[in-house]
């Protein structure tokens, strides 16, 4: 048997692990006294949030139950890590189904009640401004960072997720490097069953580039997920958690980011975990 190149598989690893990261962790300490002038740009599309929502009344309740059931002795099954713990998962999974099934229909909220739930939290979390929410605690962050005065320059924001910011438009507004974000993904949600905690999300990616040359000094992709209760609490107080959890979000995103953008030592990207929307 061939011996196994040690050298070739730390590479490989490192590789699996930076897969995603960011392409430039940190601006390089001879940039930053050239940035000149910073204008930041935020994106001018707007994501479809996500919204979780329970299983609305006994039915709903029963079918989400016997999924989730069943789901969970296959997956248990499967964990066992041999094909007897698997076969019995499969085989226990109608009496999991069954489980399921009436813990869901005691446990379901009405139709009525999650629709009214809905009616605060929805308009809510649609009527977050969330390009502009980040945007704003970027261009403080960066300023307090920099000790300059930062500009915004939302014509030159990206348009769509795909894209990155106007260069062009950016470099005939006088500014030297653009801080671009953009935020991908947001709402509320969790797992698939009758009433899981849920969770505020918020994806967001964040690109200095300077305006010259093109040249990217800094890009990575930064993540929250905070709140953790049932889909009514969300709509408590006419949705004040929204806003709390959106406020926590907009900052941790934005912090995680200036961190590493003027961090003092190479470290390493600190790639955030993905969330499972």
């Amino acid at each position: 048997m061939a011996a196994f190149n040690k050298p070739a598989i730390l590479l490989f690893a490192a590789l699996l692990l930076l897969q995603g990261c960011a392409t430039a962790p940190r601006i390089p300490e001879a940039e930053r006294a050239s940035l000149g002038v910073i204008g930041v740009a935020k994106a001018s599309f707007k994501p479809e949030p996500l919204i979780r929502r329970p299983a609305a009344g006994s039915c709903a309740g029963a079918g989400r139950g016997a999924a989730a059931g069943a789901l969970t002795c296959i997956g248990a099954g499967f964990q066992g890590g041999n094909g007897y713990a698997a076969s019995a998962g499969i085989l226990l999974s109608p009496l999991g189904a069954l489980i399921g099934c009436i813990y869901g229909v005691a446990a379901a909220d009405t139709a009525e009640q999650v629709e009214a739930d809905a009616a605060v939290i929805e308009p809510a979390v649609r009527g977050l401004d969330v390009q502009d929410g980040v945007a704003g605690r970027l261009m403080e962050a960066v300023a307090e960072r920099t000790g300059r005065e930062i500009v915004a320059i939302p014509e030159a924001g990206p348009a769509s997720p795909d894209s990155g910011a106007d260069i062009k438009t950016a470099a005939g507004l006088g500014v030297d490097t653009v801080v671009e974000t953009s935020v991908l993904v947001y709402g509320i949600t969790g797992a698939y069953s009758v009433d899981p905690p849920l969770d505020f999300v918020m994806t967001a990616r964040f690109r200095v580039v300077k305006t010259g040359d093109g040249r990217v000094l800094y890009e990575n992709t930064k993540r929250y997920n905070g709140g953790g209760v049932e889909f009514g609490e969300w709509a408590a107080g006419g949705g004040l958690l929204i806003t709390s959890e959106f406020d926590k979000a907009c900052s941790t995103v934005v912090n995680g980011a200036v961190g590493e953008m003027f961090a003092p030592d190479p470290d390493m990207p600190r790639c955030d975990p993905p969330f499972n929307y």
